[in-house]
């Protein structure tokens, strides 16, 4: 009987802490997506064209009003980096 009390009395914070875990990991969710709702919601509001340079992948992440500035296809998938560059070179420095 005095391992079982043992035991319950180890386990039981445990328990504890992975549901708070949970629930915490649940609230932060929550409130990122409302930051991330709210920053969509500001981007779209000005028209501003986003992008993002990931250098390990070799692709850049672009918003639909990036894609759309640099006169890009849309895609569901991140261009390479190679493609990016053409797209920002030609934009930026016409032949």
């Amino acid at each position: 009987m005095t391992g079982i009390l043992l035991l319950y009395g180890l386990v039981t914070p445990l328990v504890r802490k992975l549901v708070l875990s949970r629930r915490e990991t649940a609230e932060i969710n929550a409130r990122l997506r409302d930051v991330e709702e709210r920053w969509r919601f500001a981007l779209d509001s000005t028209g501003a064209g986003v992008w993002d340079l990931d250098i390990p992948a070799n692709r850049i992440l672009l918003s639909s009003r990036s894609k759309a500035m640099l006169d890009l296809p849309t895609m569901r998938s991140a261009p390479a980096w190679t493609t990016g560059c053409s797209a920002f070179t030609r934009t930026t420095c016409p032949a």
